[in-house]
């Protein structure tokens, strides 16, 4: 896709229903399922999913390195980390201490509901 810079996305399948642009989460106990990441708050990011899967089982591809595109749940400021901050899988600035699962840096400053971009790097702090 042309809004993806990196080693391109892998193939998942989705434990439940899961938008394009969202965060998703390693569904418990099935590491090759995917689920927005509410669903299981303190489940590790698995990345960025490039596409919807509206119906669990469905394929989904989850790209998980390089610069992607993701939705915001809030204000984000550029250089900070982000999380899944709904319950959809939209993201919000990760807060020390309380958000144990990021999916990487924001590379823009992003308001409610804007796509921006993201360095992929999913990891726990």
């Amino acid at each position: 896709m042309a809004h993806t810079i990196g080693k391109g996305g892998e193939p998942y399948i989705a434990a439940s229903a899961i938008g394009g642009l969202m965060a998703a989460a390693y569904a418990s106990g099935a590491p090759e399922r995917v689920m927005p990441p509410a669903a299981l708050a303190s489940a590790p990011i698995a990345g960025l999913t490039l596409a919807t899967a509206a119906t669990p089982g469905w394929g989904v591809t989850v790209q998980r390195d390089g610069r992607g595109k993701a939705i915001a749940a809030a204000s984000i400021a550029a250089g900070r980390p982000v999380t899944a901050g709904s319950t959809n899988g939209a993201l919000i600035e990760a807060v020390p201490g309380t958000s144990k699962n990021i999916v990487g840096i924001a590379l823009e400053n992003a308001g409610a509901g804007d796509v921006f971009t993201v360095e992929v790097e999913p990891a726990t702090f």
